[in-house]
């Protein structure tokens, strides 16, 4: 994390602790994320909570404020964003997904932006002071309007067809669509003993190790070498497009790196 962009706010009263708030800001873009915002149950019905949104608005300083919040699916989730509303945020047409969880991102603002994406479309910014750059592109999206569920099938194919001299064989033996460049595997369509359709890439150990332990939909290699592949659970909410097609052409890329000079020169006349 990058110096000086992570602060914490507390709400007292004689002493007593009232709320505290964490703020993750980049003060050269003009833009924050409220990461924690909470009232101590007994005093969520004193007020406390509006006066400590608007004042910390204030006292950051900063024109934009993001805020994340948990799609509603119960009645607390929902609270939660009409408490915001009531407080000038305003609710933007965005679906966020960060490791796994959906959210809907609303943002209180100074400007005269009036434009969503102006002022959502950063939030992967601000992420950056935190979180390494292959997180950021691997296990967060941003997308407006609904959210279309991927057709892993044709996205695969799509994929594939832009990558020289990859083909996809359907191996029978194995209930699986095999990926090849130059003859080698670098990537497997199939399913799980649970029968989930999943894919197997390759990448590498550090990433893969990282992936695994951050989403619960990404597993060590099904039947292949745990270290260097990975497998990804294709019906799970939180793998989107982005997820698939950055894996799937980094698995390419490791495999066409050790074919040999005369393959690779085929390859590229092809």
């Amino acid at each position: 994390m990058k110096r000086g962009c992570y602060f914490v706010w507390i709400l007292e009263k004689a002493g007593e602790l009232i709320g505290f708030a964490a703020v993750l800001r980049d003060p050269k873009q003009n833009i924050g994320i409220l990461d924690l915002f909470a009232i101590l149950p007994k005093h969520q019905q004193d007020g406390y909570g509006s006066y400590f949104l608007q004042r910390l608005h204030k006292e950051e300083n900063l024109p934009n404020l993001l805020i994340e919040c948990e799609y509603p699916t119960d009645e607390s989730k929902q609270k939660r964003i009409d408490f915001y509303e009531k407080n000038g945020a305003q609710r933007s047409p965005y679906d966020w997904r960060s490791f796994g969880v959906k959210y809907e991102v609303l943002y209180l603002t100074k400007d005269d932006m009036s434009r969503d994406d102006k002022i959502v479309e950063r939030i992967t910014d601000v992420y950056a002071l935190t979180l390494p750059p292959l997180l950021i592109r691997l296990l967060t999206h941003l997308k407006k309007g609904v959210e279309i569920m991927v057709n892993a099938g044709e996205l695969l194919k799509d994929i594939v067809s832009e990558l020289p001299g990859a083909m996809i064989v359907h191996k029978d033996e194995w209930g699986a669509d095999t990926f090849l460049v130059g003859g080698k595997i670098f990537a497997m369509n199939g399913t799980n003993k649970t029968g989930q359709t999943i894919l197997t890439v390759k990448g590498l150990p550090s990433d893969n190790e990282e992936l695994v332990e951050l989403n619960a939909a990404i597993s060590p290699g099904y039947y292949m070498n745990k270290t260097h592949w990975i497998s990804i659970l294709l019906e799970d909410e939180s793998i989107g497009a982005p997820i698939i097609e950055k894996c799937l052409k980094q698995s390419y890329q490791l495999i066409y790196d050790k074919l040999t000079k005369k393959m690779k020169a085929e390859i590229n006349e092809g």
